[in-house]
């Protein structure tokens, strides 16, 4: 995972897998760009961002594996 390695270190601690958004946008199958529209547009929200107009986004996997499954479900 990208990132600074503290930030990543202090998420893990709270026993959580935790996912990036490139990461995210891999498990929904879609563009990175696509998924942080969804970001923008509230379909998920990170659980951490880093300060700053690019600040990096974490996201609970758990989180991305049910919008991928209610995604699923919808096209089907």
């Amino acid at each position: 995972m990208r990132g600074h390695p503290a930030m990543w270190d202090s998420l893990r601690m709270r026993d959580e897998a935790l996912v990036g958004s490139d990461e995210a946008s891999r498990i929904l199958g879609i563009h990175r760009a696509t998924f942080l529209r969804w970001v923008a547009d509230g379909l998920i929200a990170p659980v951490h961002e880093t300060p700053g107009i690019r600040g990096a986004k974490v996201f609970r996997r758990a989180d991305v594996e049910q919008l991928a499954r209610e995604k699923a479900e919808a096209s089907a």
